[in-house]
């Protein structure tokens, strides 16, 4: 098999991959989406392909996993109802602003007597759990906000 009937194969395979390590018989070869759109590989033309695995496509975001005090509480599911309502995408993050992902932190933690909610929601988003507390201690409880509060209580 020629290199360009492996990568050929391979991009049959591996379909919205940009990496991937296959076993050509000897180890892990590395092969890489070039820029122009063509998996690229490096190896000797003599290798025979002997089998091929996705080992890693880092085309796809890992989930963020739940932090601990979250699991086994019906958080979970309630999530799911998140995201399908277009509060959180599809890797638990906030599709909505900062001020409205903390009333959602506050509502999700008493909701489910989440203790660390703070602590367990900036991990969850990436955030620093000071800054998602005091945006949430400063709101005013306008319109929107009650509005918002009104759409989670609806989930």
């Amino acid at each position: 098999m020629t290199e360009e009937q492996k990568i050929e194969a391979l991009q049959r395979i591996l379909q919205g991959a940009n990496v991937a390590q296959v076993n050509l018989g000897d180890g892990y070869q590395t092969f890489n989406m070039g820029r122009d759109g063509k998996w690229q590989l490096e190896t000797t033309p003599d290798v025979k392909v002997v089998d091929a695995e996705v080992v890693e496509d880092d085309g796809k975001v890992d989930t963020p996993s739940i932090p601990k005090s979250m699991n086994g509480k019906g958080v979970t599911s309630f999530f799911e109802k998140l995201k399908r309502d277009g509060i959180l995408d599809e890797n638990l993050q906030p599709k909505v602003s900062n001020r409205n992902a903390s009333i959602l932190a506050d509502y999700v933690g008493s909701k489910f007597k989440i203790r660390t909610k703070w602590k367990d929601f900036a991990e969850l988003w990436g955030m620093d759990k000071e800054v998602l507390r005091s945006t949430f201690n400063n709101i005013t409880n306008n319109d929107e906000d009650k509005a918002f509060c009104k759409r989670l209580a609806k989930l």
